[in-house]
Formats: structure tokens, sequence, C-alpha cells
């Protein structure tokens, strides 16, 4: 499939010889006159724009990790359940939350763990 022109979509932008009936000149800046609609007098005070809080994501840091098909699935039901079962607020419960959980788990349990391979740490924490 052919991509298309982004210039041939939008058309030709260039400099306004003059404004439509309901419309104002706004500076952009650089001195230079752009069509606003409704746009801000410089006499107005313009309003302070405050920042979003950085999302929870952002604070973690990236770790891949392979799964099971079986464990993929798992963790893919089990947040969708939760999730319709937690009602409205609070955090999103993702597969990542349930992970982050189960981290913590196991380093909480960390002095029972013994073995040299998976099966073996599983079976030192009682697991199936």
């Amino acid at each position: 499939m052919a991509r298309a022109d982004l210039t041939k979509l939008l058309g030709v932008v260039g400099p306004l010889s003059s404004s439509p009936p309901n419309r104002e000149a706004a500076d952009d800046g650089t001195g230079d006159q752009i069509d606003v609609p409704n746009a801000r007098r410089a006499s107005q005070p313009r309003s302070r724009v405050v920042p979003d809080p950085e999302p929870l994501y952002l604070s973690y840091q990236r770790k891949e990790t392979r799964l099971r098909a079986e464990q993929q699935n798992g963790l893919t039901l089990l947040a969708r359940r939760l999730s319709r079962t937690k009602g409205a607020g609070g955090e999103r419960i993702t597969e990542n939350t349930l992970i982050r959980v189960a981290v913590d788990l196991l380093l909480a349990r960390s002095a029972q763990l013994s073995g040299n391979d998976e099966a073996a740490l599983r079976n030192s924490l009682d697991l199936p």
C-alpha cells in the first residue's frame, strides 16, 4: 500500500493574508501572525498550565522476563477478574501489577528459597 503524502492531505500551509470574520490573528512567538480561533489578546492574562503528576508506571524500572503460555494466560485472566471486581477508583490492576506483587511475595519468602533449578526453587516454597 502506497503511503499518502501528508502535504497533499493537509494542503499547503503558508502565511495568512487575512483572518476570517470570527477569527483573530495571534503572534506565534516568532513575530509571524497565525490564525487562531478566538485567540487571546496580549492584554489578557494567560492561565497557568499545571502539569499532571508523573504516571505511576513511569516510576518503575523496566525488567523483561519470559513467561510460559499458561503463566501469561493466567495473569491475563486474573488481572481482568480483579479489575472487574475492584470497583471504581484506585490504580489499574494489570498483569504487571500482579508480577510486582509476586516478586514482593518471593522476596518476603527469600529465606525459604533453596534449590538449583526452577522446580526445586518452586518446591522449596511449597508451590505446585
